[in-house]
């Protein structure tokens, strides 16, 4: 089991991760699958990256980020 992921450390190190590497990280120290929820831009975009940006006891948050160059400009 890796040390940095006890209650403190398992939120620090999985902020700001692409959801698959925080869940095989969450996986990876013992823990059971976490429930994931997906914050849903209010415009309909479905487009970038899904980071996690919230951990709560047993669950990710993620939200999707425009990761590299900006689309139509």
């Amino acid at each position: 089991m890796d040390s940095r992921l006890n209650s403190s450390g398992l939120k620090d190190s999985l902020l700001g991760l692409p959801l698959d590497d925080a869940l095989s990280r969450w996986k990876g120290c013992g823990r059971p699958e976490p429930s994931v929820r997906i914050t849903e831009d209010p415009k309909g975009h479905a487009e970038g990256t899904l980071r996690v940006v919230r951990v709560e006891e047993g669950c990710l948050v993620a939200a999707r980020f425009h990761d590299g160059k900006p689309q139509g400009n």
